[in-house]
């Protein structure tokens, strides 16, 4: 009797395990189709249901997860491989199933084609889908410095639209600028961005930052992986990819502040204003606070780079050589992006609530900085916006011309007003130590030795020791 109720039990797991179909009309068993499942990049994880009340008894929970992903193996290696041939397994018997807590026959059974099914689906995923070279190129698109695609994006952006306008850019400019940097960083035989598609985002969904405001450059697009088949799919789901997203609009806002301060330190170089004495001052205080600022943006793009980009991909990287299956792919990926995330926001885990205050203050404090640099980049241009006629005048001769020393054009616009001047002067200063405020409550809030030996090569950092020192203790370098 028991032979006979227990065929049609042995039918469905020869069926799953050799061939990675669900026979099962009746829904008896332990494994089943999840319907609700429509996304493609989930249907790894969440295209099959496991029963665990439903295993019989004398399946223990090993043998009845080896069972079911073998099957999960062997159902996505016949539809991404054309190639692929379910070779001939062993049918298990009942002996064997029944006897298997005496009997490691069917233990060794099962991990033997466990172990052939993952490599072969491993190996495809190295070969066919190029794991390494997806991520790296993800890696290298979405949050590091090498190939620079992210500078290559912001130049062809500034001369598209003008970083003052990100905020208003339009979806085919941003397309155009994308398309460009792609093209001259990228290696054509390295293109993966035929994989890719566009996608852009609700920047509605950073309700902690004013998306009006233009000093928080909230990117409102991400690369896709819609257009990826499976199993590359799997690592780009919406989550992983919203995690991309929010790295990289930490990265890209400082980067884009970085290139806007060098480009105004080019064009001082450029000019002759420091012909006159009131402007020369002038610029000699707002080329002090540039640097400041120039050391914080690099501080901390240095941070995020190596302290958190590269040293989460370095844990990944070992993760990945160990694995032994899809599962330990994904989950290596998915741990890295979790970490990374945690360490660009400074935020923990094992405290939702806490860290959900936290990134928001994070994000505050932040925010202050971004828009204390931008107010200065409108004043430094409001500088050479009044000089315009002056820049002018010498660009084609000489200010010893005794023409031009007759001409009381010439006169009205070279003797700026010293009262002029000493207000451009204070509110210069005025944004100096605000920034530098900032900065002070920016480096207590992190309060991470990594961070803070960033900023502590330059004189500027060092002169902070006391005030700092003073709030967080003797000895806090």
């Amino acid at each position: 009797v028991f032979k006979r109720s227990s065929r049609s039990l042995l039918e469905f797991l020869n069926s799953w395990i050799c061939k990675g179909e669900v026979l099962d009309p009746m829904g008896e068993f332990f494994i089943k189709v999840n319907p609700e499942c429509k996304e493609k990049e989930q249907q790894w994880k969440h295209g099959l249901n496991f029963y665990k009340n439903k295993v019989p008894c004398f399946i223990d929970d090993s043998a009845s997860q080896i069972i079911f992903t073998v099957g999960k193996v062997i159902r996505l290696l016949k539809k991404v491989d054309p190639n692929f041939n379910v070779t001939d397994v062993e049918p298990i018997s009942l002996d064997e199933l029944v006897s298997q807590t005496t009997n490691l026959d069917l233990h060794m059974k099962l991990q033997k084609v466990y172990v052939e099914r993952n490599k072969t689906l491993l190996d495809y995923l190295l070969k066919n889908n190029n794991i390494m070279e997806v991520l790296q190129f993800w890696r290298g698109a979405m949050l590091t410095t090498r190939g620079d695609l992210m500078k290559a994006f912001i130049i062809s952006l500034d001369s598209e639209v003008g970083i003052q306008n990100l905020h208003k850019s339009l979806k085919h400019q941003i397309l155009y600028s994308l398309d460009k940097a792609i093209r001259d960083t990228v290696k054509e035989d390295k293109v993966l961005m035929r994989m890719l598609g566009i996608v852009f985002t609700d920047m509605g969904s950073y309700q902690q930052v004013d998306i009006n405001n233009p000093t928080i450059y909230l990117v409102n697009f991400t690369f896709s992986a819609e257009n990826y088949d499976a199993p590359l799919n799997y690592f780009f789901t919406k989550e992983n990819v919203l995690m991309y997203q929010t790295c990289f609009r930490y990265l890209f806002t400082a980067r884009v502040e970085h290139h806007e301060l060098v480009k105004l330190w080019r064009i001082h170089s450029q000019s002759k204003v420091d012909r006159n004495p009131h402007i020369r001052a002038l610029l000699k205080v707002a080329s002090l606070t540039r640097v400041k600022m120039l050391n914080f943006i690099e501080g901390i793009i240095s941070y995020w780079l190596y302290e958190c980009v590269d040293h989460q991909w370095k844990l990944m990287t070992a993760k990945l050589e160990s694995a032994n299956g899809l599962d330990d792919f994904l989950n290596a990926h998915e741990s890295y992006l979790a970490n990374l995330y945690l360490r660009i926001c400074f935020v923990d885990q094992k405290a939702p609530r806490e860290s959900a205050q936290r990134k928001e203050r994070y994000d505050l404090l932040l925010s202050h900085i971004m828009e204390l640099i931008r107010t200065f980049r409108d004043l430094h241009n409001d500088i050479f916006s009044d000089l315009k006629k002056n820049l002018n005048m010498f660009e084609d001769g000489s200010i010893d011309s005794i023409e031009r020393l007759e001409n009381p054009e010439y006169r009205e616009i070279a003797s700026i007003s010293a009262n002029n001047s000493i207000g451009l002067q204070r509110s210069m200063q005025e944004i100096d130590i605000k920034f530098g405020r900032c900065v002070i409550d920016f480096i207590e809030f992190v309060d991470d030795p990594a961070l803070i030996v960033k900023f502590d090569f330059n004189d500027y950092y060092k002169d902070m020791r006391s005030i700092l020192n003073n709030r967080l203790g003797p000895g806090f370098y």
